[in-house]
């Protein structure tokens, strides 16, 4: 009898021992997941044509192919530090296999902080876009290779800034904040090239609807040509030269847009949105003659109507049919109509 009590407690233990072993095995995966890599896409086709007015021209029906593919790494350490990589590469008919995005980054877990290295998105991209200023992209700053971003209480945050320079002149910057209450959310962004942009969204009955405004004011460096002046009596003339000069352009948007349900896995969208651009010479070389503003790039204002209707057909897919039409102050009014199907994977 002993020796069955004896041996029935070496089992128990070592039936203990072992769960004991498994329970650490476990927490110690929870503790740290193994990497991954994953990989996901997306692509659109379809025919569109593009015709212009009043020249009443039309470029003919056109095809749309494009591709872009992305791929992700992530890890996280025993303690809890995530680390991981991305890149993504774009296919079109200007972009030929186009490697965009690629990022290398360490967070904290949960999404608390993330600290990336690459080409990440300006952070006053948070506030969204519309239209004319989501395309033409009001908000200037560029070159930013250092993002720093996260979320507190319900509001996310992005600051990116370009990597440590000499030239004081390359410090670019931008940050954005965007922030969820229930059906509403707001977005904030500003960046270096004095740029401000206000973005809200709501989903009530229904129907969601957006707006957004930008503004943004940058320098750029121009050359106007000078006319030589021919030699005279008691004048030697002066030979052609170009005038080292620059102009001020400030840019400013706004735009609307209105989502509501046409039925079942069916969705109706209509958006307009206007751009304003005003340029003011500058001369930076010191003299006095400058440039004349007549010599300047012109200006323009221009509006753009956007009608669309999306049907998803499951599995990843949606059909998409729809008609705008950008609209140039004194210039040219180009409507495109399209149909295509989009593809994510």
């Amino acid at each position: 009898m002993k020796k069955l009590i004896t041996i029935t407690s070496a089992l128990a233990l070592a039936g203990s021992v072992s769960y004991a072993m498994e329970e650490a095995d476990e927490e110690m995966m929870m503790e740290a997941p193994a990497p991954s890599i994953a990989v996901s896409g997306a692509a659109k086709l379809g025919v569109k044509n593009v015709s212009t007015s009043p020249s009443k021209t039309s470029d003919g029906m056109a095809l749309i192919e494009e591709f872009e593919v992305k791929f992700s790494a992530s890890g996280t350490t025993d303690g809890g530090l995530m680390f991981g990589a991305s890149l993504a590469i774009e296919q079109d008919a200007q972009k030929d296999g186009t490697v965009k995005g690629s990022t290398v980054y360490v967070g904290g877990a949960g999404g608390a902080w993330k600290l990336a290295f690459g080409a990440p998105d300006p952070g006053a991209w948070s506030a969204g876009g519309i239209g004319i200023t989501e395309e033409d992209n009001i908000l200037r700053a560029s070159g930013q290779r250092i993002a720093l971003s996260g979320s507190v209480e319900g509001a996310s945050y992005v600051i990116t800034t370009n990597a440590p320079t000499a030239d004081e002149v390359d410090n670019q910057w931008s940050a954005g904040v965007t922030y969820g209450a229930g059906a509403v959310n707001v977005g904030v962004g500003m960046d270096s090239e004095k740029g401000l942009a206000l973005g809200a969204s709501t989903d009530l009955s229904g129907v969601s609807t957006s707006v957004f405004y930008a503004k943004s004011e940058q320098m750029i460096p121009w050359q106007a040509a000078v006319a030589e002046v021919p030699a005279t009596v008691g004048n030697t003339g002066t030979p052609a030269v170009a005038e080292r000069t620059a102009y001020t352009e400030k840019a400013s948007g706004v735009g609307v847009k209105a989502s509501m349900s046409a039925g079942e896995s069916a969705t109706i969208s209509v958006a307009y949105s206007t751009r304003k651009q005003q340029r003011t010479a500058v001369d930076t070389d010191g003299d006095t003659d400058g440039i004349q503003a007549t010599t300047l790039p012109a200006g323009d204002k221009t509006k753009k109507i956007q009608l669309d209707f999306d049907y998803a057909l499951g599995g990843g897919a949606t059909f998409n049919a729809g008609v705008d039409q950008v609209d140039v102050e004194n210039g040219a009014k180009t409507t495109t109509l399209e149909a295509s199907i989009a593809m994510s994977f």
